[in-house]
């Protein structure tokens, strides 16, 4: 029983931290809203909203081979407004974003799986294992053999 007792007490730890969290990151929103570009408060809301969901989309669908016009589309916004909207409030693209995703996601996999190099380049979205390799190098300065080795 006071093994149970740990784990609940673990457990409402967690909870109350995520809470936590959460609440921050909703008190932070309307500070956000305002660095989004627009004259009327509306705007700038709507805009923030519609950022929102394109970051979602290409946060859940990183590892696919999605286009700049289905986040577009799935946004609401035309490219040009998407891309310039974007590069403001996330300070990078849409494309520099979810390469910097597929990266991260690389290397997570690299430090914590035995999953084949080739097999992890085509799971986190990139179509040949040469062009993860070359990105790989170009951005973390090291292969993906090497970095798997540190």
């Amino acid at each position: 029983m006071c093994i149970f007792q740990g784990w609940v007490c673990w457990l409402d730890e967690q909870y109350q931290q995520l809470m936590q969290a959460l609440l921050h990151v909703h008190q932070n929103i309307p500070q956000e809203m305002n660095t989004v570009p627009g004259t009327r408060p509306a705007t700038r809301e709507e805009l923030f909203r519609r950022l929102t969901i394109a970051y979602e989309y290409l946060h859940a669908y990183y590892n696919r081979s999605v286009t700049l016009e289905e986040v577009s589309r799935v946004a609401c916004l035309s490219k040009n407004h998407l891309i310039r909207s974007f590069r403001h409030f996330f300070k990078r693209t849409p494309h520099q974003f979810i390469i910097e995703k597929r990266l991260l996601e690389a290397q997570r996999l690299l430090a914590h799986t035995d999953i084949s190099i080739t097999e992890i380049s085509q799971r986190v979205g990139f179509e040949t294992p040469s062009s993860f390799n070359k990105l790989f190098r170009q951005r973390t300065g090291c292969s993906p053999q090497m970095f798997r080795k540190k």
